[in-house]
């Protein structure tokens, strides 16, 4: 996107969200050649499927290979990433059982987050892990002709797992990697993580006949896989029933883009890292560090801690995302880091940013080491493709392949055990860029690098490109959990935004533009509403304004304080982790329990509690209600239900009628006046978040009278565990069927038809 960083299309960094039903229209100059891929930038929607490949092709020549286009992805089929992002926060548990890390060769952790299987090009199959039998889904077919070369171009698409793609029968050739040209390496299989994009070339030279085509998430013992088919034409078609290579001391295996040095030796593998490649062009070196022409950075990815449990960071600054367009309302933003508490041992939240000048070149080094490296991150940087200088690993057992301890060129400097937030060159001679092993010709390049567990990468780009791009980890949990900064580029060349471009702000706006031209009187941005979680809110009788707030955001059923629940004998328990011996129960009312189905549920919510908190007012009264939404990626707003809004008709809350609705971070302020005593309520109005729990009473008494009557209030529903209302509102569209049954029409007392919507419980 050089030149053109509006069009980068990162949500509240180069643009505003775009709303429901609304239109934008991206248009760039494309200039770097190969395989990429364009996907949603916001909240979880990449891995629910908002991806598709983005294609590049050099127009001078006439190049006669065929190619084959293969995303692959990690999938779950139990629930959705929404869920996966929200135990990242509070808990990784289910059926009250807390989760275990996965291990990647090397017992290296590799995540919590849990998949079902795998999708090449959206197809797949279920492979139960006790039967070893699958589903008989279809799958992606990849048809070749006996005697012609191909080039498969292969996304990583996948939202929290790596696999190591091969081909039965076939040794594949790497020839490049996120756009640029390697020095092809012949290899077995190679190893691809979320974001990076790797083509290779095969040539079908076997017998004619079926061949699987893997991808292997990478763990200790691969059981979660996909598979596609590459069909020769006239073989037959049916399955293959070929085998994976056997790996021996006579055929070694090698792959491609390890994050570790060694497999077992039993394994005879071998494993080339991505810094051992060498770049195809002979005419590109590393841009040279200059005094007075250079700048050098040095963070260190972990999960930091917090209240009950670790948050993902860079350098102990979890990101926050600002509420606005940061590059076309930089003044608007209101949580930089250089007004946190930030320090060695601390997580501080903020909007972290560093800036970069333009023609200077950066040199950038990302460590992962320390209490919080638990394990290998995808680090993808917008706006550049950097140089791969050196990439330093942790210390393996060549004999186990398993990990020993971290790279001891890095200095966390209150020892290793600290969570490393300001890390260091051990050897002081080189904190000035004087790096021994640098790879200066023939760097391969990059959009997209592994840090390894324990280890380290060194990278360079000249800052030539003006704007504020995203620099962060791409497994998509990591991201949205804080694993972020923003790196602004040249400043003062910021290009102006395009003509009639969307801005975006909450309600009041927090920053207000002069309406004449810039002076040292500019005012500046007020602080942002004080958040604080409001249970219940009762008026005073004798006010004449009530203020209160609702705090929007997802919450997982029978979990809470990263402890998980189960429900027994009408009340809810919980094992104690330090004595597993020990149930011991808990108040209801600090859960959302739901039904009391033991496997966890997301719901949007007010307050953290469903229904939400109760508002009561009296007559006459104005009530003030600030909406902060901490959600991923939704907008909001909030209908007073049964409240005429009389005179004041913007507070009514209908998105797209009355309002916009709320974006992700933002806040709104609703302001009216109550005159219609009796028992309503407040609830959102847009999509189907009413329905997944953003609703509460909203009771308005008389003022005048004293009654002593006591009172309770009440909310009913109904609910379905096994799927949410929005899968309720596509099959409106798209069909009522599941398992492949189609539904059947409830009645009510009459005969009349009820609903063809199912729920479990109420």
């Amino acid at each position: 996107m050089k030149g053109e960083p509006y069009m980068d299309g990162s949500a509240f960094v180069s643009q505003c969200p775009i709303l429901p039903g609304q239109t934008f229209t991206y248009r760039f100059r494309v200039g770097l050649e190969g395989t990429h891929y364009y996907h949603s930038h916001i909240g979880t929607q990449r891995a629910k499927g908002v991806h598709g490949p983005l294609i590049v092709k050099p127009r001078g020549e006439n190049i006669n290979i065929k190619e084959h286009i293969m995303t692959i992805q990690d999938f779950n089929h139990e629930w959705g990433i929404d869920m996966d992002a929200n135990k990242m926060q509070q808990g990784w548990f289910d059926k009250g059982e807390g989760f275990k890390f996965s291990s990647s060769p090397g017992g290296v952790p590799l995540t919590l987050t849990y998949a079902t299987s795998g999708l090449i090009n959206g197809r797949g199959r279920y492979h139960d892990p006790i039967t070893n039998k699958h589903n008989e889904a279809p799958l992606e077919v990849f048809n070749v002709e006996k005697g012609q070369q191909y080039r498969f171009r292969v996304i990583g698409a996948g939202s929290g797992f790596p696999f190591r793609v091969s081909v039965d029968n076939h040794k594949l050739t790497v020839i490049a990697s996120d756009g640029y040209g390697l020095i092809p390496v012949q290899a077995e299989s190679f190893i691809i993580y979320p974001g990076e994009r790797y083509d290779f070339l095969i040539d079908a030279n076997q017998t004619i006949s079926n061949y699987w085509i893997r991808g292997e998430i990478v763990e200790m013992d691969p059981a979660r896989r996909v598979e596609a088919i590459l069909r020769y034409v006239g073989a037959t078609i049916e399955e293959p029933t070929t085998s994976k290579q056997k790996c021996s001391s006579n055929n070694r295996c090698v792959v491609v883009n390890c994050p570790n040095s060694h497999y077992k030796e039993t394994a005879y593998t071998d494993c080339i890292t991505y810094n051992q490649l060498e770049a195809e062009a002979t005419d590109d070196p590393a841009p040279v560090l200059e005094p007075g022409k250079s700048q050098m950075f040095f963070f260190n990815f972990a999960f930091n801690p917090f209240e009950f449990g670790l948050k993902s960071s860079i350098s102990g600054r979890s990101f926050l995302f600002p509420s606005v367009s940061a590059l076309s309302q930089p003044k608007e933003i209101t949580n930089l880091c250089e007004k946190a508490d930030c320090g060695e041992e601390k997580t501080c939240y903020c909007t972290h940013s560093i800036d970069v000048d333009f023609g200077k070149t950066v040199q950038m080094v990302f460590s992962n080491h320390g209490a919080g490296s638990f394990t290998h991150h995808p680090l993808h940087l917008h706006g550049y493709s950097f140089y791969v200088l050196k990439m330093g690993l942790a210390t393996y057992n060549e004999t186990t392949g398993m990990i020993m301890g971290d790279n001891e060129d890095v200095l966390c400097p209150d020892g290793p055990n600290s969570f490393c937030n300001n890390p260091t060159w051990n050897n002081s001679s080189w904190i000035d860029g004087e790096i021994p092993g640098l790879k200066l010709k023939r760097p391969p390049r990059k959009d997209t690098i592994i840090i390894p567990k324990g280890g380290y990468v060194v990278f360079r780009f000249v800052a030539n490109n003006p704007g504020v791009w995203m620099l962060h980890c791409h497994f998509k949990n990591h991201f949205n959990d804080g694993m972020a900064l923003l790196v602004n580029d040249s400043f003062s060349r910021h290009p102006p935004p395009p003509e009639g471009f969307p801005v975006c702000h909450g309600y009041p706006r927090i920053y207000k533009p002069p309406v004449t031209k810039i002076t040292s009187s500019t005012p500046t941005a007020a602080p942002p509403i004080q958040e604080e979680t409001v249970i219940c809110f009762n008026c005073d009788k004798d006010a004449r304004e009530c203020e209160t707030s609702l705090i929007i955001e997802q919450r997982i059923s029978m979990v809470h304080q990263y402890k998980g629940f189960y429900p027994s004998k009408g009340a809810l328990f919980y094992v104690d982790v330090t004595n597993t011996s020990a149930a011991k129960p808990v108040d209801p009312q600090e859960v959302i329990s739901l039904d009391g189905w033991e496997k966890t549920w997301l719901v949007t919510v007010a307050n953290r509690s469903l229904p939400g908190p109760p508002i009561t007012v009296y007559v006459g009264q104005t009530l003030i209600v600030h909406v902060i939404s901490k959600l991923h990626s939704d907008s909001v707003t909030i209908h007073w239900y049964g409240l005429p809004m009389k005179g004041e008709p913007y507070m009514d809350g209908s998105a797209s009628v009355s309002q916009c609705p709320i974006l992700p971070g933002q806040t709104f302020t609703y302001r009216f006046h109550v005159g219609l005593e009796g028992t309503h309520y407040h609830h959102s109005h847009i999509g189907t978040q009413r329905a997944k729990g953003v609703h509460g009473p909203l009771i308005v008494k008389p003022r005048g009278e004293n009654i002593n009557i006591k009172e309770h209030i009440m909310t009913i529903q109904d609910f379905n565990h096994e799927w949410g209302i929005d899968m309720d509102a596509n099959k409106m569209q798209q069909g009522w069927f599941d398992k492949r049954e189609g539904f059947k029409f409830s009645s009510s007392p009459g005969g009349a038809p009820l609903k063809l919507t199912y729920a479990t419980s109420g």
